[in-house]
């Protein structure tokens, strides 16, 4: 790969396969978020906003007197209808929520309320080059992984005479809790 005399086409190379390599390496997500939709917005208060719009369009086509008094006046009753929808699905949000509901689901709505959401990405596992969907094989491929990287062969020589002469000693568990430790445990 580097056997060429050009240094600017080596490393060209060298930034190629690292950019590839961290391509099929590293997830990817995008970063746009769903809009948030507004729970009390409605056809009511969507008409109101397409006649507010009607009459700007009209007051800056022909800026008289009484197109500014038409749109003020549209404007008006847009807002209007506005806070009357928000505070009808405020007191709808308010009485569902009563004894009958769960702490679990109640927690959920406070969380909504201050605007504290969960992150919607899901995650996916893949075991060689395959996703994994069914929960037996979530809990096998983690203990697959677990058990390969705690392998003895994964530790220094030194470390492994220490676990193997700390697991011969017999645990005392008539101990003091205010005692202060041994020391005979510790590297």
């Amino acid at each position: 790969m580097v056997s060429n005399n050009s240094i600017d086409t080596a490393v060209e190379n060298v930034t190629a396969v690292l950019i590839a390599a961290a391509d099929c390496s590293i997830p990817k997500s995008s970063n746009t978020f769903k809009k948030q939709r507004k729970v009390w917005w409605n056809s009511d208060c969507r008409e109101a906003k397409k006649k507010q719009r009607k009459a700007w369009t009209r007051f800056c086509r022909s800026p008289t007197t009484a197109n500014l008094i038409c749109y003020k006046q549209a404007k008006a009753i847009s807002r209007r209808i506005q806070r009357r929808s928000k505070r009808e699905s405020w007191e709808k949000y308010i009485s569902s929520i009563n004894s009958t509901i769960s702490s679990k689901t109640l927690w959920e709505r406070v969380k909504k309320t201050c605007g504290i959401f969960r992150s919607s990405n899901i995650r996916i596992l893949y075991n060689n080059g395959i996703a994994v969907a069914s929960l037996q094989d979530i809990a096998n491929c983690i203990a697959s992984e677990l058990a390969s990287t705690t392998k003895s062969n994964n530790y220094s020589v030194s470390f492994l005479h220490h676990k193997f002469t700390s697991e011969k000693q017999k645990l005392n568990f008539n101990s003091s809790p205010y005692a202060p430790p041994s020391g005979a445990h510790l590297l």
